[in-house]
């Protein structure tokens, strides 16, 4: 009987210390100021994916929550009040959504026409 008591109280006491940790996935040392750190170097995040009307019917979302709109194709946080898109503006990792991140250098790809294919930089067009 005293076995029995003594391994609930390890138990118990070990609970306890894993409730304090983050956790690593591949990783034996995650940071301390995340609750989940992820090492991969031939994997990436799944984030959930849903229909707009899908996102807009969860109730009472987190703010920070995050989506994948499939309706929109892009990906969608709850601020506390709305939706938005991540980036900010509609095409923000469009063509040319790269142009406010790094406006000394912009490169535009034809998407139709080859023809039209031109290379940007500082202004400049080559």
């Amino acid at each position: 009987m005293r076995k029995c008591y003594f391994f609930v109280l390890v138990l118990l006491l070990s609970s306890l210390e894993l409730i304090a940790q983050n956790v690593g996935i591949n990783n034996p040392t995650p940071h301390a100021s995340a609750i989940c750190d992820m090492v991969s170097t031939d994997k990436g995040i799944l984030i959930p994916r849903l229909t707009s009307a899908q996102r807009v019917a969860i109730v009472a979302p987190a703010v920070g929550l995050l989506v994948c709109d499939l309706t929109g194709a892009k990906f969608m946080y709850f601020d506390g009040v709305v939706w938005q898109s991540v980036g900010g503006a509609v095409n923000a990792w469009g063509l040319m959504g790269m142009q406010e991140m790094v406006p000394q250098i912009l490169l535009v790809l034809p998407t139709i026409n080859p023809s039209n294919s031109k290379l940007i930089i500082s202004g400049v067009v080559i």
